[in-house]
Order: structure tokens, then sequence, then C-alpha cells
């Protein structure tokens, strides 16, 4: 049942309110926060652009992803390695930025050619993309002084606005890109990807180009993993190959699954928050608070398998009771099983919800 105009309408306006209300927030934000808030969260919204992405992977079409963190460091290396040895100023900005974006999507084609082609298996696929961080960080690694090897590079020269600017930027990329993609994941596109994580193989019998469609959104995951690595890079003014490794993939995984992996802004606000008090127990309990994160991620896992996104949306609509339009998630992926010959109560995976 393909959605009717007035649907599309609703879902586009609710789309624009909520985009409105983030980027009013993201203005405001910078003259209610202390300066060291606003530092941590700079570097926590391009971070939390990336767990968008993997929740699109993982989350709506089933792509158990390690390598959004690799594509986020090419974007970084982009920025610092022309801005080192090239030079500075706009138009070498917009050629490390284009060069990043380019090199990221190349690598993803090739990355999604050789985990998506006819009849590989989600765990090969998995081990391809956890296979790109480690290769990409021991290329770091062997580029001696021009990639800074296991130190990085620092020190170069970048554009050195006020915190507030850069909040902004930061703030308006988050809030843009998940716009997009929560019209992408309520669009007719978006059944399609729910049906291809419930039922490849019956998508890929009734003519659905499944692997094309895999290798596009990993494409599209790239470029934004890959600017948002510049827009770090750039404010940082530190790349280091940590940027690009497995442990920093490892925890957008772990990020998504803590927010509820397919509900979109779960995720999202799980990196702000769980990055956010990473930061700030660092400080103040430096010998225990990876113990006390541990011990979170561990109870969250066991008590919230879903995530939390699922408990706090129940609370809201038992507080706040609101009527919705158009057809539910919970109703969209049930008739998307059924369609594809599977009913829902055979499969033992939470369905998708969008909170």
């Amino acid at each position: 049942m393909r959605n009717n105009p007035a649907a599309i309408t609703t879902r586009f306006r609710v789309a624009m309110t909520g985009c409105a209300i983030g980027l009013l927030a993201v203005a405001t934000a910078p003259w209610l926060l202390d300066t060291y808030l606003t530092n941590i969260l700079i570097r926590t919204l391009f971070l939390a652009t990336i767990v968008m992405t993997v929740d699109i992977l993982w989350g709506s079409v089933g792509i158990l992803t390690f390598g959004q963190s690799a594509f986020f460091g090419i974007g970084a290396y982009a920025c610092g390695l022309v801005f080192t040895h090239y030079g500075f100023g706009p138009g070498w900005a917009l050629a490390a930025i284009a060069l990043g974006i380019g090199v990221a999507a190349v690598v993803a084609a090739g990355i999604g050619w050789l985990a998506f082609f006819h009849g590989s298996s989600p765990l090969y696929a998995s081990i391809i993309t956890l296979a790109l961080p480690i290769v990409l960080t021991q290329v770091i690694f062997s580029g001696g002084n021009f990639t800074g090897s296991s130190s990085g590079l620092s020190g170069f020269p970048t554009y050195y606005w006020d915190l507030g600017v850069w909040f902004w930027i930061a703030g308006a990329f988050l809030v843009l890109t998940t716009t997009a993609a929560w019209l992408l994941v309520r669009s007719d596109f978006g059944r399609v990807m729910v049906a291809i994580r419930e039922n490849e193989e019956r998508c890929a019998y009734l003519g659905i180009p499944v692997s094309r469609i895999k290798i596009m959104l990993m494409i599209a995951s790239a470029v934004i993993a890959s600017a948002a690595g510049f827009g770090y890079a750039a404010f940082s003014n530190v790349v280091a190959p940590e940027l690009a490794g497995f442990q920093l993939g490892t925890e957008f995984l772990i990020w998504t699954a803590l927010g509820g992996r397919g509900t979109l802004l779960g995720p999202i606000f799980a990196a702000l928050g769980i990055d956010t008090m990473s930061s700030w127990l660092s400080g103040t309990m430096p010998f225990l608070w990876k113990l006390l994160i541990g011990v979170v991620f561990v109870a969250v896992i066991v008590l919230l398998p879903r995530g939390f996104a699922p408990v706090v949306g129940a609370l809201f609509r038992r507080v706040l009771p609101i009527r919705t339009t158009g057809t539910p998630t919970r109703a969209l992926v049930s008739d998307t099983r059924s369609r594809l010959g599977q009913g829902a109560e055979h499969d033992p995976r939470p369905p998708l919800r969008i909170e």
C-alpha cells in the first residue's frame, strides 16, 4: 500500500517542524552552555552524525558494519594532509573535503561490491567492513612523516573560529542530515529497506536490486561520515590513527544498540549522552570511568535489549498521547513481512520502530 499524498504532506511537515526545532536548539545552545561543555559537544555532534548513518545501515537495512570509522578517518586525514603538506585557504579546504568525500565514496563502492556481491552472507559482509578500519590504520602507520604514523598530525593551520560558530556548523550538519534520514526511512524507499532487512532473498526474487541498494546506501553513509571527519579535524586541529580505527567503529555500534537500533533518534541521543558523560567522567574519575561506563553498557544490554529509545517513546506516549497519521511503523513492518511471505510471529528480531 503506497503512501497517499496527505500522508506524505503530513510527514514532510513533521520533518520540517522537527528540523526547525533542532536548528533553534542549536542556535541558542552556545549562549546557554559553558565553554567546556560546548567544546565537548562540538566533537560529539560530529560523532553523532556517524552513529546516525550506522543506524541506517544496521537498524533499517540489517548491515552490521564496523567500517564507518574508516570513512570518518578518511575525511579527517584528507583535512590534515592537505592543510599540512599543501596549503590552507578556502580553495584548499574545498579541495580537501572533495578529496575526502571522493576517496570515501570510491572505497565504499569497492567494499560494497566485495561485501554484497551475489551469494555473500551477512557474516561475510560484516567481516569485510571489520577489515577496512584495520587495513586503513596500518596504511596510516606505514605513511611515515607524511601521515604522522602512530602520532598523527597536529598543529596544521585551520579555521580558528569561535566555539559558537563551530557548534552551529556541527549542530546544523547533524540536524539536516538527520532530517533527510528521517524522511528516507519514512518514504516508500524506506519500506524497501525494511523489506530487505526482513527477507533479503524474497526481495531479490521479486526483482528488487538488493546489492545495488546496499552499495548505494553504503556510499551515501560514507560520504556523510567523511564530511563529518573533515569537520572534526578542522575543529580539533588534530588527526590520529584512532579516528579511523576499529575501536571507534565498535563504539558506534554500541551507541546504536544502546540508543535503540532502528529508531534513528535513539542512537543520536545515546551518542550525545554517552560521549559527553565519558568526557566528564574521564576528568573527574580517571581510574574508574571506563569501569562505570562498562557496567552501564552491560546493564542496558541485559535489561533493555532494544535500547533506551523504545522505553522512552512508550513513556512519552503514555504521558502525552499523540494520534499518528498514516501507516504506523509496526503495521508497516507487519505488512512488509506479510507481502514477503514471512509472518511477524516467526521473526525473533524486534520490529523496526522509528520514535
